[in-house]
């Protein structure tokens, strides 16, 4: 019972359990943040691993191809300028001493440099035992890295 003169209290409401509507904007927003940092994050990654193994990628092809015998396939890794300068059949030739003999190659250094250049160096070893050094001279054309020279040091 109320007093008389005294307005009724409001009826009782429990408060409200949980986040508010502005907090969980702020949350979903920065959630949504987080999601595109790391999925640029990770496009990011992807591409400049790309850029960095993509003349490795070309000279170790290519010297899988020579072990193999697959000249035709080693001589499509060439520049142009550096087919213009041997025949397919001249490469072939130069190159049979060594099919089956590489026992293992490694790329012990990558060096991209701007304006489409790189410089891959590789470690071989022989099945005599023997090792070379390899610094090799790759070029950008049409988009996709080819070998320019090859220096055996």
């Amino acid at each position: 019972m109320q007093p008389p003169g005294v307005p009724p209290l409001p009826p009782y409401k429990p408060q409200k359990k949980g986040m508010s509507r502005g907090v969980k904007i702020a949350l979903i927003i920065a959630a949504s943040i987080i999601v595109l940092l790391i999925i640029g994050l990770v496009i990011g990654v992807s591409v400049f691993v790309g850029v960095i193994t993509a003349p490795a990628d070309v000279a170790n092809n290519y010297v899988k191809a020579i072990n193999e015998g697959n000249m035709s396939q080693a001589y499509g890794y060439l520049a142009t300028p550096t087919q213009k300068q041997t025949s397919e059949s001249a490469f072939a030739t130069k190159l049979k001493p060594l099919v089956g003999k590489i026992t293992k190659y490694n790329t012990s250094s990558i060096n991209v440099q701007s304006g489409g250049t790189a410089t891959v160096v590789m470690d071989l070893s022989f099945d005599d035992g023997s090792k070379a050094t390899w610094d090799i001279g790759l070029v950008k054309q049409s988009g996709n890295y080819k070998i320019l020279n090859v220096k055996p040091r």
